[in-house]
Parts: structure tokens; sequence; C-alpha cells
């Protein structure tokens, strides 16, 4: 599935760059300025799959939304702001940066481009307006998430305090120093090891609702697992901190039933809590009589088990679900192919099914 698909709304990492004083130069030099930072822009994202970030051009600067590993946004910046110090002349420019990690909802603009709305990227530039200049700030949900992957990027972050923006919304920040200089971190608190805070069944439920989340908001939800198995206390803390990504409010609820549901009854609650649009195309299958019964079961259950190894315990409820209508395996393969987030995966899984004898 592409994650920039037009319409999702995704959990994801914006770096706003703003060229200080900008408009105050003239046209010439306004034209050098960005034309270095373009290239150093590009030159930082180098590497980079292009479906998993998107650049807006903001005029005095741009905001780049990465949606997938949240640790790329503050190593770009970093590299950004690295090699326009190195700028002289027309061309030279100070920087400063903010980061955020919040919701996203990825749409079309006129050209048919994708664009990006939402408070994810609206907070990364009121963090960027606190900035100083060659300064790169982050806002709290950013450093919350990426302090806990590395005791190295915890190093990074020095808390600066609660500071408000022109519109009286209070954001608690903190300086980024990529050189690791020594910092006291909002918490120093220190949680025992996941095992001896779960239990097996647990640690079982936790797994399950970490494909959930990764269903909802895409390739972020197991960094967001990882974190939350690290620093909650106990089961509870664990999910409603893991539902805390979950934008939709009606997501987030059912989100936290289906986790604290015993698994027998898990396969019910998924399937009563579907968006209006998946119940009118339910509804409307179900007048079609649609031919799923004609698919051969031994063939859809060896589907379900190469589509287990990319879903996992969320496979037979979703394979369940999309063969409601589906005329032929190659459509249902088609329609489960969609739902796998990685491009190298989804082929894995169309792969396999076609060497299978029986789905053929």
């Amino acid at each position: 599935m592409n994650a920039t698909r037009s319409g999702r709304t995704i959990i994801g990492s914006v770096v706003f760059v703003d060229i200080v004083a900008y408009t105050k130069a003239s046209d010439g030099r306004q034209v050098a300025m960005k034309t270095a930072l373009n290239k150093a822009i590009t030159e930082a994202l180098d590497g980079m799959k292009e479906d998993e970030r998107i650049i807006l051009d903001t005029g005095d600067g741009c905001a780049i939304c990465f949606l997938g590993d949240p640790e790329d946004a503050m190593y770009v910046a970093g590299a950004i702001r690295l090699e326009t110090t190195n700028f002289t002349d027309a061309a030279a420019q100070t920087l400063r940066i903010g980061i955020n990690l919040g919701p996203l909802r990825v749409i079309a603009d006129l050209s048919g481009r994708p664009n990006v709305v939402g408070d994810g990227i609206n907070v990364a530039q009121r963090v960027m307006s606190f900035a100083g200049e060659g300064e790169i700030l982050v806002s709290r949900s950013y450093y919350e998430v990426v302090s806990c992957l590395s005791d190295d990027n915890k190093r990074m972050f020095q808390q600066l305090g609660v500071l408000r923006d022109k519109h009286v919304r209070e954001h608690q920040v903190y300086a980024l120093n990529l050189q690791g200089a020594e910092s006291q971190p909002a918490s120093t608190e220190q949680v025992s090891d996941p095992a001896s805070r779960f239990s097996a069944f647990e640690f079982e439920r936790l797994s399950f609702a970490s494909n959930r989340l990764a269903e909802l908001i895409g390739p972020l939800a197991s960094v967001i697992s990882a974190r939350a198995l690290a620093a909650s206390p106990d089961f509870d803390a664990a999910i409603q901190q893991m539902a805390a990504a979950i934008v939709d409010e009606g997501d987030r609820a059912a989100f936290i039933q289906i986790a604290n549901a015993p698994l027998a009854e898990t396969p019910n609650i998924v399937a009563a809590r579907v968006t209006s649009t998946d119940a009118l195309a339910e509804r409307q299958a179900a007048t079609a009589e649609p031919s799923s019964s004609m698919l051969e079961p031994d063939a859809v259950a060896d589907i379900e088990r190469h589509f287990a190894d990319h879903m996992g315990p969320l496979a037979p409820i979703l394979v369940k679900k999309h063969k409601r209508g589906a005329a032929t395996l190659d459509e249902l393969c088609s329609r489960l192919a969609d739902l796998i987030e990685k491009p190298a995966a989804r082929e894995r899984f169309l792969k396999a099914i076609r060497r299978s004898p029986a789905a053929h």
C-alpha cells in the first residue's frame, strides 16, 4: 500500500525549515538562497524512498513530511543545517527548524500531486517559530517516540520547557543537539524489563494490538508499539499509549475494545467496527449475492496462510472480509495485496501465491 495515497490519515514526522530574514532579502538573493537550500535538501534525502516522504514548498523554506522511520526527520534536519552553514555570498543563509510527530492527511493539490494537511504539520510550524537562528527544536510527541529508541537518541535532547504560540496553545519543546551533548531529558524514570511486567498472554495481546495499529496508522505503528512496551508500567497503560496514536475516536475506542477482548471474541469485534464506506460496500455485496462461495476453500486457505506471513493474526479476519464480492482468486489476491504496506513485501506475497498449486 502506497503511503502517499490520497485521503489517508497517518502518523508522520514533519521537518519545518525556515530561512531567517528571507523576506527582507532582494529578489536575486532570495533565488540564490532557495536554489542552495533545495540542493541541500536533495542531498540530505539522497537514498530515501520517494514514497516515504512528501516535500512542500512554503516560500521562505519547506516542510518535509516523513511517513516511515521518525529518526529520518532529525538526521535529515541536521544534514540540511550542516550543509547550509557552508553557503557563502548570495546563497549564505541561516535556518531555524522545527520537528513534530502527529496526524497528517495526504491529499492531492490542484496539480494532482501529493499534499499534506493536518495538526502534525501545523504544530511543526509552531515549534519552528520558537527556534532561534541555527536551532533545531522538536515537540514533545516527537521527543517521546525518538528518545526511547536508543540511549544515544535520549542524550541528544534538552528540555526547554512549555512555550505558548500566538494562538495561546502551549507546546512542550526540546532542543536537538545531534552531537549528543549531555542533557537532561524531561523524564529520567526507568521502567523495569518488559518480561517482569507482562504475562505471556499479555505479550500475545500486545502483538495482536500492534498488528491492528499498523492497519490503522501505517508503518509508524511498530515504533509506537515498541515505545509502549518499553515505557508502560502495565498492560492497560501500554494499550492506552498505543491508542493515543489513532486519530479517529471511533477507531480508537474499537482498538481498545479489541485489545482487551479475549482472543476468541476478537473477530466479532473487528467485524462490528467498520467505516460507513465499508458498511455500504458490504450491504451492496450482500444484495448482489456475491460469488465468494464459489471460490475453492483450499485455495482461499492457502492464500490466507501466505497473507498471515505479512498481517499476522488479522489475516483470517481480512481474508473473510475481502473475499465477499471477489469473483475470482486473482481479485481476492489483488484486494489483499493492497493492504500490505511495503511494495517488496506485497510482491513477495503475490509471488508466493503464483507459485502455490492450490491457488490455481
